[in-house]
């Protein structure tokens, strides 16, 4: 089956790949997020306190969650995908000095 979509008119085309973009509203918010560490984000926090912190099960310093949040922020602002910012730090494009993960363990 060929992917297709509506066209502006209402018609029937190929499929185009579309352009990232970035939303405003959600960029300032994925900014204000707090970096915390698994323990208390996962123990403590509840609600809205929990919305807006930022954390990784199984990265336990906070200069690696920062590095994390901080490069996650940076490809926001770009329109790039989590799959391809996970690519590019699997490939070391993207160095975030971080443990090898176990299976599920983040990312």
């Amino acid at each position: 089956m060929n992917d297709v979509t509506l066209a502006a008119d209402g018609g029937v085309g190929p499929l185009q790949p579309l352009e990232p973009l970035p939303f405003a509203e959600a960029i300032t918010w994925a900014k204000a997020r707090g970096v915390v560490l698994p323990g208390p984000y996962y123990n403590d926090l509840q609600g809205l306190a929990r919305a807006m912190s930022f954390s990784i099960a199984g990265l336990a310093k906070l200069d690696q969650l920062q590095a994390v949040k901080d490069s996650l922020d940076a490809v926001l602002e770009t329109g790039e995908s989590f799959g391809g910012w996970k690519k590019r730090v699997a490939s070391g494009e993207i160095p975030l000095d971080l443990p090898p993960p176990s299976p599920g363990k983040y990312f």
